[in-house]
């Protein structure tokens, strides 16, 4: 069980390097997630085959502890197979945060040495792919009517904005090699803020400008104006496997409702008797 498991980590890990390096994880610090057609599908076989394996554990076999775990990760491998068909990594923009800030992964990240560094640039130098994979994604989720919502959406163009800059000193990509450590050689932070300044001005604002313009010109235009789940493609379906994922039961999302209303009552309700009780004069909303 354990060997699965942790099989299945380090797969996360190499498949998520952003994820690893905020954890501590060097080995992928060079990387970002790849979400190419092919790596997507990959992932997706690859997921199958550990619920298929989790699903062949004999449970009886397995200790009240384990039983528990197995329960756990097989319902999390399962919830993401579910997931596959609904395609929702065509929605790759968020107005919480995502391509258009990935500036701000260093605040997750360990910037200590020379090699460190050195890896962050190395990443810099691949942000043009990510946005183009983003671009891609987007358009072909646009294509088949996946789309966001138009009022979420309208956030997006303001945050891309700040990385449209003329100079590459002015890009907040330039502020970890603005103030590096005492530490560092003052040779090494030369070579360091001069390679970045290149990185900047050759690879990142080209690809801002690139989503800028995809972004502007072509998705938020064909955003949606409905907001809901329902609005899209078998997105019934798709709320209802958020709403069980959510709430880890087998509950419809109106049975999920009354529930909520119920509790509403009755908490009203306590509240009204010890009113009474009380004697209190006032009041709630």
């Amino acid at each position: 069980m354990y060997k699965r498991q942790d099989e299945h980590w380090e797969w996360t890990l190499k498949n998520r390097p952003v994820l690893a390096s905020t954890m501590g994880d060097r080995r992928y610090n060079r990387d970002w997630t790849d979400t190419s057609p092919a790596a997507i599908e990959r992932r997706r076989k690859e997921t199958r085959e550990f619920l298929r394996r989790a699903y062949a554990i004999d449970r009886d076999t397995l200790a009240d502890d384990d039983r528990l775990n197995h329960e756990l990760f097989r319902r999390m491998l399962q919830d993401d197979v579910d997931q596959h068909r609904f395609d929702g990594h065509l929605l790759p923009f968020s107005q919480r945060g995502g391509v258009q800030n990935l500036d701000n992964t260093t605040n997750r990240l360990r910037l200590e040495s020379v090699a460190d560094y050195d890896d962050w640039l190395a990443r810099l130098g691949k942000i043009d792919d990510v946005v183009n994979q983003t671009i891609a994604l987007a358009e072909k989720g646009r294509r088949s009517g996946i789309t966001a919502p138009r009022v979420l959406m309208e956030r997006i163009p303001d945050q891309i904005a700040v990385q449209l800059v003329e100079s590459p000193a002015d890009s907040p990509f330039f502020r970890p090699f603005a103030n590096l450590p005492e530490r560092i050689p003052p040779a090494e932070r030369e070579r360091l803020r001069a390679t970045a300044s290149d990185v900047i001005e050759k690879t990142v604002l080209p690809a801002y400008r690139r989503l800028d313009s995809y972004f502007s010109n072509k998705y938020l235009p064909a955003a949606r104006d409905t907001i809901g789940l329902s609005a899209l493609p078998n997105g019934s379906d798709w709320y209802e496997l958020r709403a069980r994922t959510y709430t880890t039961t087998r509950m419809t999302p109106d049975e999920i409702h009354r529930v909520g209303l119920d509790e509403v009552r009755r908490i009203r309700g306590e509240m009204e008797e010890i009113i009474a009780e009380v004697g209190f004069d006032g009041g709630f909303a």
